[in-house]
């Protein structure tokens, strides 16, 4: 790091005439510059000592000024260097700018994001998100502390440093490509956040598009599968009671979290044309979206709900999955039962309207997708019997042709 004192000319004036003294500020090759308030004649500088010429009061007091400039980017290069931040011209000129300002770390400034946030649960956010917020915030600050970084400024989370970031997640954190991408974009919303409260001049990854893998083809029950948890005598009640459960899920397209929730006496209606319909704000997009699933209550979901006098006997999330697993295998399903979880019962849900000829758009309504986009990107590889049934319902029944 290097600090230069440079005369230049005040636009319109001769070389000889009078100019400013601007300072340089070079780290690793790489220069930032800004005036200072010192101005003299050419023939007063002298480049190579760095200082105006005389000993009069004006040449003392000036040089008084340049001397504590440089001190002064010394000091602040020497305690970033001692608090393990990455120094660079434009950060170290930024932060020599902002030297009577508070400096808010990017740690110091997650843990305000954290504090803010988490008052706005069950308002416009829910649970699970702001937990998803506080791991993957949590892999930058343990990245931050690994390259030496623990006391990094927004600013300084550039580019490169985000993509540094990226190789880092996936080698040493064995992250997937996807969760990765997803970390990133949480990342950009909270140097957003800093930006707007003045804790960062911008927003270094504005621009850095994180890379996402394709989709994996949704898992769903088949029909035959669906029938089998309806027949099958399960020796035990439990088993029985998660079945049913379940198979709510798949009639309803409820995520877990609305089921949990869910309430007859308040989330069960009757629409225009007198059918028993289900109108439920989404628990993961009704803050944000105000999303609404509309759903009609079907016959075998009205019978279980009979069934257990209106108030299913949902488990918690991990009782549930947990005991998923020995329901797949006692019944004897095609899914193997480590892959059977509570959202596979409202992914079947879609499959099996789409299977019986109802629209893309009312399923995607039904599920409470914010877009019909979304919903065909889970349902787009519905299956062959699917496209062959609607090419025949609008052009006849397919002939083969031997020729």
């Amino acid at each position: 790091m290097k600090v230069r004192f440079v005369y230049r000319p005040s636009e319109g004036k001769t070389a000889a005439g009078s100019g400013a003294i601007l300072c340089r500020i070079t780290v690793d090759k790489q220069r930032q510059k800004f005036t200072t308030p010192v101005t003299c004649l050419r023939r007063d500088w002298d480049a190579t000592r760095q200082t105006l010429k005389g000993n009069g009061v004006k040449a003392r007091q000036d040089n008084g000024v340049l001397s504590k400039i440089r001190t002064d980017i010394e000091g602040i290069y020497y305690l970033m260097e001692r608090n393990h931040e990455l120094v660079t011209a434009e950060g170290l000129l930024d932060a020599y700018l902002k030297r009577d300002q508070p400096r808010v770390t990017l740690a110091a400034a997650t843990l305000l994001w954290h504090e803010q946030r988490h008052l706005l649960v069950g308002k416009t956010i829910t649970k699970a998100s702001y937990d998803g917020y506080r791991r993957k915030t949590a892999l930058l600050l343990q990245f931050l502390a690994h390259h030496g970084m623990p006391k990094a400024l927004p600013d300084m989370l550039t580019e490169s440093v985000a993509e540094q970031f990226v190789v880092w997640m996936r080698s040493h954190q064995d992250l997937s490509q996807n969760y990765t991408g997803k970390t990133v974009q949480v990342v950009k919303q909270l140097l957003k956040w800093c930006k707007r409260y003045k804790y960062a001049a911008t927003n270094p990854l504005e621009d850095f598009a994180p890379s996402f893998e394709p989709t994996k083809a949704p898992l769903f029950l088949s029909r035959q599968d669906v029938q089998r948890l309806h027949t099958h005598v399960f020796a035990a009640d439990a088993l029985r009671r998660v079945a049913d459960v379940f198979l709510f899920q798949c009639y309803t397209g409820l995520a877990y979290a609305d089921l949990k929730r869910f309430d007859v006496t308040r989330d069960v209606g009757l629409n225009l044309n007198g059918e028993v319909m289900i109108y439920m704000g989404r628990q993961k997009t009704q803050h944000s979206t105000g999303q609404q699933a509309t759903i009609p209550l079907l016959k075998p979901a009205k019978e279980l709900l009979q069934k257990y006098g209106n108030q299913l006997p949902v488990p918690t999330n991990q009782v549930y999955n947990r005991m998923l697993k020995e329901v797949a295998t006692v019944a004897g399903l095609a899914i193997k039962p480590e892959q059977l979880t509570t959202h596979i019962g409202r992914k079947t849900a879609g499959r099996l309207w789409l299977d019986a000829g109802v629209s893309i758009a009312a399923v995607s309504k039904a599920l409470g997708h914010r877009t019909i986009a979304m919903t065909e990107q889970y349902y787009v590889r519905a299956g062959e019997d699917l496209v062959s049934r609607e090419f025949n319902k609008a052009f006849g029944d397919a002939e083969t042709d031997a020729a």
